[in-house]
This record gives C-alpha cells, structure tokens and sequence, in this order.
C-alpha cells in the first residue's frame, strides 16, 4: 500500500512584482517516488500575500520574502517567494562580426556599482534594478570601444538588452598574408575618441596540426584618436605555408 511521503511545488522560486500575481502547482509523491493523488491546501508565510485553493499567488503591496506552501494528509512542500518592485536586465555581448564576447563589463551609467560581465556565451545580467528607465553601457577594453544603449525596467519583470561592441582598431589594405609570407603591410585605424599608446598587430600562424608554423608583430606605435598609421610586420623566418592564423590587436593605454 502506498503512502503520501513528500510534496513538490512549482516554480520552486519566484521573483514576484507587487500587487501581481503567480500561479504555483502541487504534485504530491509516494515512499515509491510515484505521483500520488491528493488534493491541496494552501498557505502563505512572511506575509508576503495571498493564495486561493486553486494555488494562485497574490502578492501584498510590500517588498517582503516568504514560502508558498502546499499541504496535504500531513506533508508539506514550500517555494520560496520574493516579493519586489524592482526588475532585472540581462542580454549578450557580440562583436560587431556577430561573434559572442566574454569578459566584457555591463553596468548602469547612473549606479555603476550595479553591473555584470559577459560569460563564454557572450551572457550577462544585472538584477535588482529600480523599475524606469535606464543606460546600459559597457566598459571599453583594449580591443573593443564601449557601448551604449536605452533600457525600460519594469517591476518583476527582465528586459533583454543585446549589444554589439564595435572595435576600438580596424585594419585595412592587409597584404602579405598569404604563404609565403615574408613580410606583412597594412594600415591600422583607431576607431577610439582618445590616443592610444604603444599599438601592436601580432600575427601567429598554425598548422594543419593546430602546432605553431611561425609569428610576426609590429613595432609599438602611438595613434591618435581616428588617425591611421601604416604597419608592417616581418616574420623572423619566412612562413611557407599555413592553416590558421590570429591577429591581435594590443595597446598599452587608451
């Protein structure tokens, strides 16, 4: 004969706005971790609200955290419940190429303090924001310039703010590249409203191994904000043929 042993509900958590409302579920489970049949009742802790038999949450006019809980021949299953008038952004970073980009730094312009930083997916959040109107910005780095964009919060609810982040040097009239390279030219630009000091390009070149087939850098050149410098990079022994290459862009300050 099977017995009720535990109660689930569902969500298990919730972020709730004032004054709005939350649907839970119950499933009750026997000693065999089967769903058992039970009928419901239903409670509120924390003062955080109401909830009717059918388990439909109403949450009360003040920020408060409490458990939604479901009850039945003696057994008791809780969600955790937070009641707020705040709301959360959250996105992905990209590059300009549409490629994701992590470590990148998101924060509010106007309380930095409240940021997040992009992960391997380019994913990033921010939570616990006051509800109105926002500017999201990114921080810039040595590769990439900031961005910047506009973001309505609501209460308890998140708003996705995608950005792509154009990059802070360009480069142009790339020649050489192609085996054998010998010796690489081009023009590099920076796209940036400030100097940038000690600018390099390294290339290093792959084979079909994925093992190093030789490199080349630049020499380190100051550019001033939107003026263009022409570059070239020797490699210390001719490159004869490649797979792959990377090229990076670096500067000491910006």
């Amino acid at each position: 004969m099977s017995n009720l042993a535990s109660i689930s509900v569902s969500p298990s958590s919730a972020t709730v706005g004032i004054l709005k409302s939350q649907r839970f579920y119950a499933t009750a489970y026997d000693q065999n971790n089967k769903v058992y049949p039970a009928t419901f009742s239903w409670s509120v802790t924390g003062g955080i609200g109401t909830i009717d038999a059918s388990g439909i949450f109403y949450a009360g006019a003040a920020e408060l955290s409490g458990s939604v809980i479901a009850a039945a021949q003696g057994v008791s299953g809780a969600a955790s419940v937070n009641v707020t008038t705040k709301g959360s952004i959250s996105g992905t970073i990209k590059n300009v190429d549409g490629a994701a980009v992590s470590g990148i730094n998101v924060y509010l312009a106007a309380a930095p303090a409240q940021a997040g930083s992009s992960d391997t997916q380019g994913r990033y959040s921010i939570g616990n924001i006051p509800v109105g109107a926002w500017e999201v910005d990114t921080s810039g780095t040595a590769m990439y310039l900031m961005a910047s964009q506009e973001a309505i919060v609501a209460t308890a609810e998140n708003t996705s703010v995608n950005m792509f982040i154009p990059y802070r040097f360009s480069v142009l009239n790339e020649s050489g590249i192609d085996a054998p390279v010998t010796l690489i030219t081009g023009t590099i630009r920076n796209n940036g409203s400030t100097t940038a000091n000690s600018v390099t390009i390294t290339y290093v070149f792959f084979d079909d191994t994925g093992g190093p087939a030789g490199g080349a850098q630049t020499a380190a050149v100051n550019i001033s904000a939107g003026g263009t410098v022409n570059f070239a990079a020797i490699p210390s022994f001719p490159i004869d043929s490649y797979w792959s290459y990377t090229r990076t862009v670096s500067a000491a300050s910006f």
